[in-house]
């Protein structure tokens, strides 16, 4: 009769050696990623603010165009994206007409001063060294979570900043 022997040492190098697989395959699926998005961060904002400002870098690797069709969050109400645009000596911010799009093999910075994700109607300030999700909708990447870390806001920086000279929709 045969008798089953157990041995751990050749289990824990099985268990090993699967979960090594696993990892690297996960970051060879994250390397081959068609967009890329890093970077995203909010600033925080004071009590009783009702919009906040959220940047990042978005990269398309693929060699046909996407486009971000829209942002949803639990956080706010909604969330655009807003241009801004100079009307003689005043900057104006707008949110985008139509959607958002990230060229093959470029780069689409949402950066202060600049193109960015507005949330409208937040539902609780946005506290430094916190964090949350995003959801961005890709018309052919489809959905992605995205997680904003809250930068403080430096203490000669305006709090207002980045909420200022908001056109009604």
């Amino acid at each position: 009769m045969k008798k089953d022997i157990f041995y751990p040492k050749q289990f824990v190098v099985s268990l090993i050696l699967v979960f090594t697989m696993v990892f690297f395959a996960q970051m060879a699926h994250a390397a081959d990623a068609i967009i890329v998005v890093r970077d995203a961060f909010a600033k925080a904002t004071p009590k009783g603010a009702r919009t906040a400002a959220i940047y990042m870098n978005i990269k398309n690797n693929g060699a046909e165009p996407d486009r971000l069709t829209s942002i949803t969050t639990e956080l706010a109400d909604k969330a655009q994206i807003h241009t801004m645009t100079m009307q003689g000596d005043v900057m104006q911010m707008r949110a985008l007409p139509g959607d958002l799009i990230i060229p093959p093999h470029s780069s689409v910075s949402l950066s202060p001063m600049a193109s960015h994700i507005m949330l409208i109607g937040l539902k609780q300030p946005l506290i430094a060294g916190g964090n949350f999700t995003l959801v961005l909708h890709f018309a052919k990447c489809g959905e992605m979570d995205i997680n904003v870390i809250v930068k403080p806001i430096a203490a000669s920086e305006n709090m207002n900043e980045d909420t200022q000279n908001h056109l009604p929709q």
